[in-house]
């Protein structure tokens, strides 16, 4: 790598010590609003990877059809053309594009002209969307909500951007918060045979996000994986896992100079063969626990053990999908005994787990409580692939 910092030194510090910052730039132990401050940036962005580049801008996303909710993130489909014969393309979700990391959503006043559209727009969809906050909540009579994107910030400290920098390569951003993993999929199909062309090689890094996201939709991919039965409750999720390494590796095959690698965020692995894939075992949130335990203070570990446990429990699916199940062609396999259901509690219950621990004040590499990773999770992630793949 190009850069290193010593987190054997560091870790158990900003474990401790790690602040956020207010909008007035003090310092407190709650999550702070400025993620801009110089003190994140100077601790983990040694270079800005867009000083003299060329950026590629693409809109709407592959997925826009099937996911409207993609039109409301910005930039999440750029080309960081740094004049290097190597690309590193990632694609993901939230947790690659640098959610909560200067980009925050906010609640905007309308102004006159905008009031007038809003009342006689004809475009349901479009109003719900622009009218709803990233918790699910309506925003204030007479506002809209809007993204604030800090642009190069974010860039240079998502996991893609640290990537880059410490293998010193291009560097490709296909990622929209929220979006399914077939919606990932999609994003890497349209962009794999220009990468493969382009660049001498190409590290293909994907991120596969939580299982139920795939259930929304009924067509396309969706629609494969929602027909998929197995002989029991977590056979399901197999054959759901091999259905992406089957795609995944035909890729590779088709693009050899294309080099593969595939991670987890909250979700763990479902016992998928990956074949030729390269794989990061340790899921984002699982690793974060473990650095935690390992150099936080007594008091730290010991109140994190009696939460969560000496592992992280980690779940195949997330809560808010099990009830769409029924409406998806999954009811009647998912609840067809008790066992099923059993099981669909018991990962209700680790979800609920890993949730808390994502938003702990202790969690210093998701910004203690703010759920996406902070700019240092998505550094030590970043050199976590590094050094796991020996690249």
């Amino acid at each position: 790598m190009k850069y290193k910092i010593n987190w054997e030194e560091k870790l158990p510090k900003l474990i401790s010590e790690y602040y956020c910052y207010d909008e007035k730039g003090f310092k407190s132990k709650s999550p702070g609003t400025n993620l801009t401050h110089p003190f994140f940036t100077h601790e983990f962005a040694e270079t800005n990877i867009l000083n003299d580049c060329e950026l590629i801008y693409k809109w709407p996303y592959p997925s826009a059809m099937r996911d409207k909710g993609s039109i409301l993130h910005p930039n999440t489909d750029v080309l960081v053309e740094r004049g290097k014969k190597v690309c590193s393309a990632f694609f993901g979700e939230s947790f690659t594009f640098g959610d909560s990391m200067a980009s925050e959503i906010k609640s905007v006043s309308l102004i006159d002209t905008q009031k007038v559209d809003y009342a006689h727009t004809n475009q349901d969809w479009l109003s719900e969307m622009l009218t709803y906050q990233h918790d699910h909540t309506k925003v204030e009579a007479g506002h809209i909500r809007y993204r604030y994107d800090n642009f190069s910030y974010r860039m240079n400290n998502n996991l893609g951007g640290h990537f880059s920098r410490l293998l010193d390569t291009d560097y490709l951003l296909k990622a929209v918060p929220g979006q399914a993993n077939c919606d990932i999929l999609m994003g890497l199909e349209s962009s794999i045979e220009y990468l493969s062309e382009t660049y001498d090689k190409v590290y293909v890094v994907v991120q596969l996000t939580e299982t139920g996201r795939d259930w929304q939709a009924k067509y396309g991919h969706s629609k494969e994986l929602t027909e998929l039965r197995g002989n029991s409750f977590y056979d399901y999720f197999v054959k759901y896992e091999n259905w992406y390494s089957d795609k995944l590796n035909k890729l590779q095959e088709q693009y050899p100079n294309c080099e593969f690698i595939v991670w987890r965020n909250f979700t763990r692995w479902l016992g998928g063969d990956f074949g030729n894939i390269k794989t990061i075992d340790k899921v984002m949130i699982e690793y974060f626990y473990e650095l935690t335990l390992k150099y936080g203070s007594d008091e730290i570990v010991n109140s994190l053990k009696k939460k969560y446990g000496d592992t992280l429990p980690v779940s195949v699916g997330g809560n808010p999908h099990w009830e769409d199940i029924s409406k998806s062609g999954l009811g009647g396999f998912f609840h067809k005994d008790t066992e099923s259901i059993q099981c669909i509690l018991d990962e209700c219950d680790k979800w609920e787990t890993a949730m808390d621990w994502m938003r702990d004040s202790n969690n210093i590499f998701e910004s203690r409580g703010k759920y996406h990773p902070s700019p240092l999770g998505h550094r030590i992630f970043a050199e976590h692939i590094i050094k796991e793949l020996d690249l």
